[in-house]
């Protein structure tokens, strides 16, 4: 290895280079390194199954984004990692696809990375909303402070929307929700800079990275004094884009295909609201990264994260009533290639920094529940005190700590004259299901869960000598079973993190649907049911209105077509 926090020499020999500049970065910390070790690994445990059922499958990385969520669980000593689940992959679905899935909801849209990482995260939080019921029913001892070393790992406490003084209380009720407990964090690993506004590195001044060593290996660095502050985040261009959210490049689209790459960097984008004389002036070449447009259906990585950052990463059926109680969030987000800190902090959470949480979402935020650990005869401590009296505190969009890492994710090298192909239309999905259980990283369990898809068509894609599943409690509910598209009446494969699985999914960890797997899907019960589910539980925990409010913030529509969700005004365009 190179210097301490440096990777490997990435000097390339004659004939050719490296796929990846590592020797050029500086990790963060030894934290940083082994988050994204822990993603690694477990990526290569899923690549070695999917070899092992289909010999045809490499084994070897290749040209990919990879992103995963890891787990930190502090009940260990000393803390453990463990990656909850991940995605692998770069294409999506055309704007025709996405319409004619719209009621089935068989396909998965969006096949980047990070964005494949999150949904698994959701069928995570969903496995261990079942065990921890499980785990009510069985045994008050559910509760115990430390569950890291029992049979079945939780990372849930229960809630209560009344206060529970004495442990005797907790025995005879059953808990109104859950939350990620005060122990246990997730952070996000990417091999690469998401999409969209973090790789635009214009307008930010470029710090080289300083490791620190003074922090343990499991040890997360505290954010920096005043990183994320006005001072430090001065947006002086925004009608130029500084701020802009942007769309995945459709290059399906009649408009986008008609144009080359050059002739589409530089040029102008018409924003509502302008006359002709502003409309000039608004070149995008360095603001509209390649890959990305001022038009589209699905919005980049980049800002993906951003709006993340105000309403959690679980979406709004999870914080449907008796689900959880609170949004998850990203405590850190580590990055491989093309990492910038001061670009990462504009892109991921600084842009929002306006961003106020309504009312209703602001009293779920700030924990108007109690989750009080508290033994028999003793009065809530100074800590729960403190929790009781945060209630009313404002909140704000969420900063995470960025990290970078020097561990290259693709240790390839690349021949004289060739480059990066990222045209491959393989993604693969895998999550921590109902099968985790017991010690160590988990990773026969994520393996064994992994999904292989179709980018471009969103589907999974069927891998030989899958041996059959049987029904029962042990079983991974969404199950990977065929379906026929209602539209088309083609047989479809359709993926566990589907909108369809995701809303059967739903339905069965609320007792009111049968899973997937025992035949929930109808033409009704797909997209469509997907939909009215989120809606209904989006308006009843305000998730809806917070995540309207996060689309609205200034200058995120200075260039593209705002969102349907968005609500523009001149100023919020990028107008004064």
């Amino acid at each position: 290895r190179g210097p301490r926090g440096m990777a490997p020499d990435g000097t390339p020999n004659a004939g050719g280079r490296d796929a990846e500049h590592a020797a050029r970065r500086t990790s963060s910390c030894a934290f940083a390194d082994n988050v994204a070790a822990a993603a690694m690994r477990a990526y290569d445990a899923v690549l070695a199954h999917l070899a092992h059922l289909d010999p045809s499958r490499p084994t070897e990385r290749g040209q990919t984004v990879l992103a995963a969520v890891v787990a930190r669980d502090a009940r260990c000593d000393p803390p453990r990692l463990r990656v909850v689940s991940l995605g692998a992959g770069t294409k999506f679905l055309r704007a025709a696809d996405i319409d004619a899935d719209a009621r089935s909801g068989t396909k998965v849209r969006d096949c980047h990375a990070e964005v494949l990482a999150r949904r698994g995260l959701k069928r995570f939080l969903y496995a261990q909303i079942r065990a921890a019921r499980r785990r009510e029913k069985s045994s008050s001892a559910a509760f115990s402070a430390n569950l890291a070393d029992e049979e079945e790992w939780l990372v849930l406490d229960p809630v209560f929307h009344e206060p529970v003084v004495f442990e005797s209380d907790r025995t005879d009720r059953r808990a109104d929700g859950w939350r990620v407990s005060d122990e246990v964090s997730f952070h996000l690993y990417v091999s690469s800079a998401p999409c969209g506004n973090a790789t635009v590195k214009k307008w930010a001044r470029g710090a080289k990275e300083t490791f620190d060593d003074s922090l343990g290996p499991f040890e997360l660095p505290r954010r920096r004094e005043n990183e994320h502050d006005k001072k430090n985040n001065s947006f002086g261009s925004v009608s130029q884009g500084q701020l802009a959210f942007l769309w995945k490049r459709d290059n399906s689209d009649p408009c986008e295909s008609e144009k080359t790459e050059m002739e589409f960097e530089s040029a102008t984008v018409p924003v509502p609201g302008r006359d002709d004389s502003e409309e000039k002036n608004a070149k995008t070449s360095d603001a509209v990264p390649p890959g990305t447009s001022t038009r589209g259906r699905l919005l980049t990585c980049s800002d993906k994260l951003a709006v993340w950052s105000c309403v959690g990463a679980q979406g709004a059926l999870l914080l449907q009533r008796g689900f959880l109680a609170e949004p998850v969030r990203f405590a850190s987000v580590t990055i491989g290639r093309k990492f910038n800190r001061a670009v990462g902090r504009r892109a991921l959470c600084c842009r929002m920094r306006r961003f106020a949480v309504p009312k209703r979402f602001a009293a779920l935020e700030n924990g108007k529940h109690f989750a009080l650990k508290v033994k028999s005869g003793e009065k809530p401590d100074r800590t729960d005190r403190k929790r009781l009296v945060r209630l009313n505190e404002p909140t704000t969009a969420h900063h995470p700590t960025l990290l970078c890492t020097a561990t290259p994710f693709d240790a390839g090298r690349y021949a004289e004259g060739e480059g990066a192909d990222f045209g491959s239309a393989d993604a693969i999905v895998a999550w921590l299901g109902d099968d985790a259980g017991g010690d160590g990283l988990f990773f026969g369990a994520l393996a064994a869960a992994a999904e292989l898809l179709n980018g471009r068509t969103g589907e999974r894609v069927p891998v030989p000598n899958v041996p059959p599943r049987e029904e029962g409690e042990g079983s991974r509910r969404g199950e990977k079973r065929n379906q026929r598209d209602p539209a088309s009446g083609v047989e479809c494969f359709m993926s566990g993190v589907s909108r369809a699985a995701l809303a059967a999914e739903h339905a069965a960890c609320d007792g009111s649907a049968p899973s997937v797997a025992e035949g929930a899907l109808t033409p009704d019960a797909g997209g469509s049911a997907y939909a009215a589910r989120k809606a209904e539980a989006g308006a009843t925990s305000g998730y809806a209105e917070a995540k309207r409010e996060a689309l609205s913030q200034p200058g995120l529509w200075s260039l593209s077509a705002p969102h349907r969700h968005a609500s523009t005004t001149p100023t919020q365009t990028g107008r004064t």
